[in-house]
């Protein structure tokens, strides 16, 4: 409860009015239409535009490569953005690799830049890239 008012109290200090936006950028969270929006400009084969997506939340929001990492794979494998299990399971690989060279030391830009270049090819490959929006998860019955 405690944290909840301190979090508020940050939020209403920086900003006149609280918003989700507001609280997420507060307690330095990515808000998941925004990791969307970055993997689906890279799924569009738009590098340079997903590399600066991914560059603001880097830098202006202090999200750290490993955390926009784990982000991007909880929204993949969530069906957050619908992609095929075959695509699911290149970038799970991937994404594993970039993980363990994070852990190692590895400059953040560096591997997250590679891992949205692997998105693309990916995107390329399974056709991904045709839609600009990511499709609502199906629901199950």
């Amino acid at each position: 409860m405690r944290k909840a008012i301190n979090t508020l109290q940050a939020a209403a200090a920086t900003a006149k009015e609280i918003t989700p936006e507001v609280i997420y950028k507060t307690v330095g969270y990515i808000e998941p239409k925004d990791i969307v929006d970055l993997v689906n400009t890279a799924f569009n084969g738009d590098f340079i535009n997903a590399r600066n997506k991914l560059r603001t939340l880097m830098y202006e929001h202090g999200v750290s490569g490993t955390e926009i990492l784990r982000v991007i794979q909880r929204q993949i494998m969530s069906g957050a953005i619908n992609v095929p299990d075959e695509a699911k399971v290149e970038i799970a690989e991937v994404a594993a690799d970039i993980d363990y060279r994070l852990t190692e030391g590895s400059d953040e830009e560096i591997q997250l830049s590679a891992f949205l270049a692997r998105l693309m090819l990916i995107g390329k490959k399974y056709g991904l890239g045709t839609s600009k929006e990511a499709k609502a998860p199906a629901k199950k019955r």
